[in-house]
């Protein structure tokens, strides 16, 4: 394996190659906190000590974990820019998120942006060196997603999806350079203009030309998500079995419950908006352990909540070379051009392919090149990578 090959684990960036696996910082989170920290020391005298214990504002030495429990810093997508030479990556913490590019022959202490802020968040990215554009999933509102072509240079970008949808992993096409491929899935509300469902993700192709919008994928009873093209045109993407969500709770029925189902409600409610927006009902908290997960034994991966610890020792279980965290019943597929579907891998939360049709994918656990002939690597053992990205 000569290949570049880029990935997130959370708040990092990792980069693989023939020699080595090394773990970068995103020096926007790891400046974002530092900053953070010098201001909590600078106000430190405010929460310590008889003074503060009077005034009631006694934060006791757990407060130094809160706010790195509660930043959700994350790495939200990621690919390869200038013939490998640069990675471009989507990140954000607390309120905050941004565009930033990085050199490969430096990632450790420099990097530039295209944008930050707190209007508008970014996710999944992908490049297109013919048309030099970038195409990118974003969220301005409190649930939609939508698409959005971006130019690095100008830092402009134009809308180009709407509805009340999530739209998310774009990619550009091979042989069509105008065609983006994503996955959407539908937002149903009530008639309070609630969110309480979700439908299940497809797979659609939007000729940017033309604005024509085809549904590609769409299995009943199934998510289809992360579309990946290969050379031949042919669509690869994960699948799994569609979970509707057992509570569609309002607002107006929290008001006309008693207080002491409130906190049933806030766990659910807490579940929903990390499932489908990627943040916490709430952000802000004093008591670190209502802030984390109640069963840290399961994960979300791609929108989806994956209890590791039974997936892993289930695959064990079952005498698996490499066992890793993704249930099997996540598949990774593959739509050829006369439209069948097969199945090539189960236990799948992440892949790309390169341009001679080998995959590198993670299963939680390892990152691992599954060669043309069906043969199998293991790159590196590598917890929750995820956004894998190959230099072709």
């Amino acid at each position: 394996m000569n290949k570049h090959i880029i990935f997130a684990l959370k708040n990092k960036i990792g980069l693989l190659n023939k020699d080595s696996c090394e773990i970068f910082d995103s020096l926007y989170i790891k400046n974002y906190k530092e900053k953070r920290q010098e201001i909590r020391k600078k106000n430190e005298w405010k929460h310590t000590g008889t003074g503060a214990q009077f005034r009631g504002d006694f934060h006791g030495p757990s407060i130094e974990n809160i706010e790195e429990i509660n930043d959700g810093s994350m790495i939200n997508g990621i690919t390869f820019i200038e013939d490998g030479k640069k990675i471009i990556y989507s990140a954000s913490i607390e309120q905050s998120c941004g565009i930033f590019i990085k050199d490969i022959c430096d990632l450790t202490t420099k990097e530039s942006y295209i944008m930050h802020g707190t209007a508008t968040h970014f996710y999944n990215i992908d490049y297109n060196p013919k048309l030099d554009k970038l195409v990118v999933s974003m969220q301005d509102t409190n649930f939609e997603h939508n698409i959005a072509i971006l130019n690095k240079e100008t830092s402009d970008y134009q809308v180009i999806t709407e509805g009340d949808t999530l739209d998310d992993n774009p990619i550009w096409g091979k042989s069509n350079i105008n065609t983006i491929y994503y996955d959407s899935t539908g937002i149903a509300r009530n008639n309070n203009d609630i969110v309480v469902s979700y439908a299940p993700k497809v797979i659609n192709m939007l000729d940017i030309n033309t604005g024509a919008l085809d549904e590609i994928v769409s299995i009943p009873n199934y998510d289809c998500f992360l579309p990946r093209i290969d050379h031949e045109d042919n669509i690869y993407f994960i699948k799994k079995p569609y979970e509707l969500p057992k509570n569609n709770t309002s607002i107006i029925d929290i008001l006309l419950i008693p207080y002491k189902l409130l906190k049933g409600i806030y766990h659910f409610l807490n579940f929903f908006t990390m499932k489908y927006t990627g943040d916490a009902f709430t952000s802000k908290g004093n008591n670190p352990a209502k802030i984390r997960n109640s069963d840290e034994k399961t994960i979300f991966i791609n929108g989806n909540l994956i209890n590791a610890e039974k997936s892993l020792k289930t695959n064990k279980s079952k005498g698996m070379k490499y066992p890793g965290i993704a249930p099997q019943s996540w598949e990774l597929m593959k739509l050829n051009k006369n439209g069948q579907i097969n199945t090539v891998k189960k236990g799948i939360i992440d892949f790309d392919i390169d341009k001679e049709g080998n995959i590198v994918y993670s299963n939680g656990k390892y990152l691992i090149q599954l060669k043309t002939d069906g043969s199998e690597e293991v790159l590196d053992k590598c917890d929750l990578a995820q956004k894998i990205r190959i230099c072709n």
